[in-house]
């Protein structure tokens, strides 16, 4: 190719290109532009959501033929009401059959109980009596075998000596008893005879005084006295004979008491003889009539004490008899120390040797009996824990017949309606196991207890807020509003059913403020809600905003040019944007015609 050399040709190709620059110049492009202006923001939220209620399967948990169905899709029930029936023949006669096993073994564990308790008390006394029964027949045929020691015959003469000694106390005693019991007849008879003449007395005194006495009665006065006195003085020598006795310990301080009490009355006697005489030498006078009646009283009373005081022989015999009896049972104990000293004397012969060792041998016997039956009354209480272990175990095996009993009639678990019935009279049902599933009978839905559960997209969850107002509306009620309150999100955003790949939700459970029994389990309803935002946010058209790979931009009209801005956006509604920051309110973005713009371009402002 050869290079143009001509002068004019290169001065058309320049001219040429001057002119299209030029021309371009005065070809800029039109733009539309909005200012950004602060304002309060507000955004519009709208999701899918579904019905939801509380929905119960009903099951059994026992295995049987359906033999009664009380209910049918559309009932109402209550909580408790019968909805099924099965057929409980094997349950029934399975609860019997446990009963009886519970009695039996409750019948067992009170006979073993009875069995152990007589052993368990008796044998360890056994025991204990067994093993002192062999300590002491070995201790005697250890001692038989040593022979007697010297210290052993001495204590065997102590032991004789200490018993003749108690011998002959209670033949004193026994002496002194008898000495007692014959004085107390004595003395009984002495003052009965006493008072016996002390009351002949007193009335014949009363009758002298009343109709003078003579000279005759004056001398028996004076020989009453002369009487009355020698009987105190023979009661004086008794109560010191049995004083000195008491002092001796020979005779009971009730001896002693008696013979005071004779010396008092003789000496009462001796004074009343007295007075008697004085009376019958001065003659009677009406004080001297009313003493002697009160003698008279006085000598009958002290007659009756007389009689009553017979009692006291009675008692003094009975001494006489424990007497006799101590001393019975002294000399038998002395025969047998007598006894025993004198072969601690002689020594053991080989016959109470092999006495000895017999006893030792039986002791020995008998603690091996007693320690075996403790075995046996452990074994018997090991028996008893078993015993009552099995009467738990049957009654627990009874409650449980009785529960699989009680759930062949299945009941209502809520107030609901009869939403399904999955089952029929004489089909054959069984429940749940941990490797198959049970036989569904019903399924129950509660109508009073309704939920909401919304679909928000991922991009809107910000918009969401726990306590939030939202309206809820269903194409099958048009023109009805439901409004209720978002009660709780969930924690986790979930794939999109149905749509992209990368789309995800949040599920949200709104509660509605009033009970609609308008809306049905499953149906499908929108969900609307308003938010605010900033009350101050500066705000620009949604359209206005860019991306390229470093994020959000605007063209800001600077003049007659624009100018390539880069800012932060912050909520979208979907008409407008908030910018938070690189641009001020004011400036004017470009909204339409910036697809080909590039910064520092000359533009014509479509809108100005």
């Amino acid at each position: 190719m050869r290079f143009v050399r001509n002068p004019y040709v290169i001065a058309a190709i320049l001219l040429s290109i001057v002119g299209t620059v030029v021309a371009s110049s005065y070809r800029r492009p039109k733009v539309s532009v909005t200012e950004a202006r602060r304002s309060k923001l507000s955004d519009a939220l709208s999701a899918t959501g579904f019905v939801e209620s509380t929905e119960i399967t009903i099951t059994s948990k026992a295995t049987g033929r359906v033999t009664d169905i009380r209910v049918d899709e559309g009932d109402t029930v209550r909580k408790g009401d019968v909805l099924i029936v099965l057929e409980a023949d094997e349950y029934d006669a399975a609860k019997d059959t446990v009963s009886a096993g519970r009695d039996a073994a409750e019948s067992h564990v009170s006979a073993a109980s009875l069995n152990a308790v007589a052993s368990v008390r008796e044998a360890p006394a056994q025991v204990e009596r067994a093993c002192a029964a062999v300590s002491e027949a070995e201790e005697q045929l250890n001692r038989l075998r040593r022979g007697s020691r010297r210290e052993e015959i001495q204590e065997a003469r102590a032991a004789l000596e200490e018993t003749a000694a108690r011998v002959k106390l209670a033949q004193i005693q026994l002496a002194a008893a008898q000495v007692a019991l014959e004085q107390q007849k004595k003395m009984s008879a002495a003052q009965t005879a006493q008072a016996e003449a002390a009351l002949r007395s007193a009335r014949s005194a009363e009758e002298e005084t009343v109709s003078g006495l003579r000279p005759q009665e004056v001398a028996q006065a004076e020989s009453a006295l002369t009487d009355a006195r020698t009987r105190r003085e023979l009661a004086q020598k008794d109560c010191d004979r049995v004083s000195r006795l008491f002092a001796q310990d020979a005779i009971s301080r009730q001896s002693l008491d008696h013979a005071e009490s004779a010396l008092q009355v003789s000496r009462q006697v001796e004074t009343q003889a007295q007075e008697q005489l004085s009376l019958a030498r001065e003659g009677a006078r009406t004080e001297t009539k009313k003493v002697a009646r009160a003698q008279v009283e006085m000598a009958e009373a002290r007659l009756r004490e007389t009689y009553a005081a017979a009692d006291v022989i009675q008692v003094r015999q009975k001494e006489v008899e424990a007497a006799t009896q101590q001393v019975r049972q002294a000399e038998a104990a002395l025969r047998a120390t007598s006894a025993r000293t004198g072969l601690v004397e002689k020594g053991p012969r080989q016959e109470d040797i092999s006495a000895a060792s017999a006893r030792y041998d039986q002791a020995k016997a008998g603690l091996s009996q007693a320690r075996q039956s403790l075995t046996r009354a452990s074994a018997q209480r090991e028996e008893v824990n078993v015993a009552r272990a099995q009467s738990r175990q049957a009654a627990a095996s009874e409650r449980q017949a009785a529960i699989q009993l009680k759930e062949t009639v299945i009941r209502s678990p809520i107030d609901g309606i009869v939403s399904r019935r999955l089952v029929d009279i004489g089909e054959l049902v069984t429940p749940t196991t941990p490797l198959l599933p049970g036989s569904e009978l019903l399924k129950l839905v509660a109508p009073n207890n309704i939920w909401v559960i919304a679909e928000i997209d991922a991009q809107d969850i910000a918009k969401v807020s726990t306590g939030q107002s939202v309206e809820v509306t269903a194409e099958g009620y048009p023109g009805r509003v439901f409004m209720g309150v978002v009660k709780h999100i969930s924690a986790v955003a979930e794939p999109k059913p149905g749509g992209r790949t990368r789309a995800r939700i949040v599920r949200a459970k709104i509660i509605l403020s009033k009970p609609a029994g308008e809306l049905k389990p499953g149906l499908e309803v929108d969900v609307r809600a308003t938010t605010t935002g900033s009350t101050d946010a500066l705000l620009i058209p949604s359209d206005a905003v860019m991306q390229d790979e470093r994020g959000s931009l605007v063209f800001v009209v600077e003049g007659r040019s624009v100018r390539r801005r880069e800012v932060q956006t912050g909520t979208d509604n979907g008409l407008t944007v908030e910018a938070l920051s690189g641009l001020k309110e004011g400036e004017k973005v470009v909204v339409r015609g910036k697809e080909r713009l590039v910064s520092g371009m000359r533009v014509k402002v479509a809108n100005r």
